[in-house]
């Protein structure tokens, strides 16, 4: 799912919540549009099989602490069996955040 928001001053924000499968960020993004951020709910393949194919323009992948570190874990081990893309890509871009 793609959130758009709009600021006070016009400024579109796009947010990505998770990228199960099928998820293609160009599709969905128009072309004055870029990833401001994307949301991993929690770390099970249906909510990211397509996740490091889909970070673009160094937009963080914001998680729980928790989340984070099961996702790091699982990234690597899904890895093995299933296309997901540069696994580094998405490793670089995870932001666990408390807040």
């Amino acid at each position: 799912m793609l959130l758009r928001f709009t600021t006070d001053n016009g400024a579109r924000i796009c947010v990505l919540v998770d990228a199960g499968d099928d998820v293609d960020i160009d599709s969905l993004l128009a072309d004055d549009e870029y990833l401001n951020g994307i949301l991993l709910t929690y770390a099970h393949i249906d909510h990211y099989r397509t996740l490091a194919r889909n970070v673009r323009h160094n937009a963080p992948i914001d998680t729980s602490p928790a989340t984070a570190t099961v996702f790091e874990h699982a990234l690597l081990e899904a890895q093995k069996d299933n296309n997901i893309g540069d696994v580094s890509t998405a490793l670089d871009a995870l932001d666990p955040i408390d807040d």
